[in-house]
């Protein structure tokens, strides 16, 4: 075998142990919960995605902006008329350092990590995928790995919100009133108004009395003489 043959061979074999070390070596595991199981439609839950880091390694947040250098994670949640974000993406206790190369500030995670996202579901079976980047760093080597994974949340229950039917109480029911009863109020107020309108009454009578009793003349006798001149009047030409 030639020289040539045996360094492609070895660079072959080379390329064949990194990929293999990179698809093993895994320094964060990712886990994933719900806020709650059981929800209504318009109800609000978080999405929470927590990570295991191992010892000697970290992983970088998603809450820092970086035109070169550390990869941020991110989260790219596919769009679905089940559900909508409720805001963005928010990293749960990150740390944070200054880089002097790239000469900005980063935030990152030791041995744990944790984001969560609010979603609000907007119909029953809610299809929830994300797919998310990141990278991982070693502390001693300075290898960084960067990963993307995809991850779909399943076990939400979710009841539909629907409105009882509202049933009339006995205070919002329509009240007629019966035109031959009258609550007590009335009847007071109408017993005052009657008596109000007696007392007007009587005293126009009263006055009118004294009215006539100026108007009318009395004879000698004293009879009415407005009454006597009409049975004389009657006498006189009411029989023929």
């Amino acid at each position: 075998m030639t020289n040539m043959k045996k360094n492609l061979l070895v660079l072959f074999l080379s390329l064949i142990a990194l990929t293999v070390s990179a698809q093993i070596q895994r320094p964060a595991k990712w886990r994933f919960e719900l806020s709650k199981k059981e929800v209504k439609v318009g109800e609000t839950i978080e999405l929470i995605f927590y990570v295991d880091i191992d010892e000697n390694w970290y992983m970088y947040s998603s809450d820092f902006e970086m035109e070169a250098g550390p990869m941020p994670a991110t989260f790219d949640f596919a769009p679905h008329n089940s559900y909508k974000l409720v805001g963005g993406i928010k990293a749960v206790g990150a740390k944070k350092k200054y880089d002097e190369i790239f000469e900005g500030e980063y935030t990152y995670f030791n041995k744990k990590a944790e984001f969560r996202q609010k979603v609000k579901i907007l119909k029953p079976d809610p299809q929830i995928t994300v797919t998310y980047n990141y990278q991982v760093c070693s502390d001693k080597s300075g290898q960084c790995i960067p990963f993307e994974d995809e991850y779909t949340f399943t076990g939400i229950k979710v009841t539909t919100s629907v409105e009882p039917s509202k049933q009339t109480t006995p205070d919002e029911s329509i009240k007629v009133k019966s035109p031959e009863k009258a609550t007590d109020s009335e009847s007071t107020s109408q017993t005052i108004t009657i008596k109000q309108d007696d007392r007007y009454y009587s005293q126009r009578i009263t006055e009118l009395e004294k009215e006539k009793a100026k108007l009318i003349t009395y004879d000698t006798n004293g009879e009415d003489e407005s009454i006597k001149y009409l049975k004389d009047f009657v006498n006189k030409y009411g029989k023929k």
